[in-house]
């Protein structure tokens, strides 16, 4: 191996009875391995060889098998599949920064303690299924709280979003703070899943993942003024917290994400420094297109259920020909466009749908009549002005309208369907 690359171990542990066994040939925290199965781990090489060794305090007996190790090399200007939120769907999103300057590990010096022991576990997996998380622990008879040195001292100018993955261990209830304002908090239920009480100046959101992890978010306003981000346990319930410890109760956190949006974006990981994730956007995924009739269908969530107007279409490469699917920036509002040779927009809405569901979209036309169908219902049809001609591009950014979010399904058909078949295609 070279030393400072990072690589994939795979290996089959069979006839276990006693010990563990590990791979010394990185840092700590070490994974122990104690069980039956086939295990999988990225590391950082500390060594040119790999060492595996095992316990003999415990007279370890197991027999291993089917070792393999391999580079693990990221790829660019590949398709992302997000698999962190169940959606198991193509994901394009903004720009964003995380000033969290240590996502994955709270137990360095970037991370401020107040009555908590941070300690890298070497057993709770994190939601990736590779590093490994940190174990928060309140001391006895202290307000337990987790803080970040990323903090702003300045009037917000745009809204942030503070995000953190958190299991249960022997506490379930957590608290996500901005301290810059008394409304600038949420409280979770990490047991259950649940939001308890908000402050009047914040959103927020948890999200249930595999194994008991769950994804907490909180939005605070562009009008507070932001001293940290915090972390706190509590104990008490999901509506009115107090914190207080016996010495041995806490919970396990990894990705902690601090972000200049009104919504959280997927982790960006931190090892020491802030870090940016540029605008994702798709290109040359064009099919064959019949500019004379057919159908455009998304199955497909939004990252944010309004602010911004974003969309999936076919254009001819500029705006004067197009047919169109738009989120639009007013909330829970749809609108279906057909443009040709540059004449007038022909436009029509439909409100009452949250753009953040995953929703099965279609918007079907002809040389006459355009129609759109939301989840199995016809939303309303609309006489073509001028029908566009020489489409031939497919885009997530028709118009400069940038679609960010999760796509499930997309297909274009060169002829227009039936209302019977639009129906049962578009149909959750």
């Amino acid at each position: 191996m070279v030393v400072g690359k990072t690589y994939e171990l795979t290996f089959t542990v069979s006839n276990y009875v006693q010990g563990y066994i590990r791979n010394v040939s990185q840092t700590s925290p070490i994974p122990l391995y104690s069980s039956n199965g086939t295990f999988t781990e990225r590391f950082v090489a500390t060594n040119a060889n790999l060492f595996m060794n095992a316990t003999t305090v415990e007279s370890t007996q197991l027999s291993i098998d089917n070792v393999s190790v391999k580079e693990y090399i990221t790829e660019t200007n590949t398709p992302r599949l997000d698999y962190s939120t169940g959606a198991e769907a193509f994901l394009l999103e903004p720009q964003s920064t995380n000033l969290v300057t240590n996502s994955n590990d709270f137990s360095v010096s970037s991370w401020i303690e107040t009555g908590v022991t941070s300690t890298l576990s070497a057993t709770e997996l994190s939601p990736n299924g590779f590093d490994y998380s940190t174990s928060l622990v309140g001391d006895v008879a202290t307000s337990s709280t987790k803080r970040t040195r990323n903090s702003h001292s300045t009037t917000l100018l745009t809204a942030h979003s503070f995000s953190v993955y958190v299991k249960a261990d022997s506490r379930n209830y957590i608290q996500l703070v901005n301290s810059g304002d008394a409304q600038g908090y949420a409280n979770f239920d990490i047991a259950n899943g649940i939001v308890g009480t908000l402050g009047s100046k914040s959103t927020s959101k948890i999200t249930s993942l595999s194994n008991g992890w769950f994804r907490c978010e909180l939005t605070t306003d562009a009008t507070t003024v932001n001293g940290q981000f915090m972390i706190y346990l509590a104990d008490n319930n999901i509506s009115n917290f107090a914190s207080a410890s016996s010495g041995t109760e806490g919970v396990y956190v990894w990705g902690a994400q601090l972000e200049e949006l009104s919504y959280a974006t997927s982790l960006i990981p931190t090892s020491g420094t802030i870090v940016t994730r540029n605008q994702e956007l798709c290109y040359d995924a064009t099919p064959v297109i019949n500019s004379e009739e057919g159908v455009l269908y998304v199955e497909a969530s939004n990252l944010v259920n309004g602010e911004n107007s974003q969309a999936i279409g076919i254009t001819d490469g500029s705006n004067n020909n197009l047919v169109m699917i738009q989120w639009n920036n007013t909330a829970s509002r749809f609108q279906f466009y057909v443009r040709g040779s540059g004449g007038s927009y022909d436009v029509f809405n439909k409100n009452g749908i949250s753009q953040t569901n995953m929703n099965k979209i279609a918007l079907v036309w002809d040389s006459v009549n355009f129609s759109g169908w939301i989840n199995g219902v016809k939303v309303g049809t609309l006489a073509i002005t001028n029908p566009p001609i020489g489409l031939n591009n497919l885009g997530f950014e028709p118009t400069s309208a940038n679609f960010f979010g999760n796509t499930k399904g997309l297909k274009i058909y060169p002829k227009a369907l039936a209302d019977v078949e639009l129906q049962d295609l578009t149909t959750i």
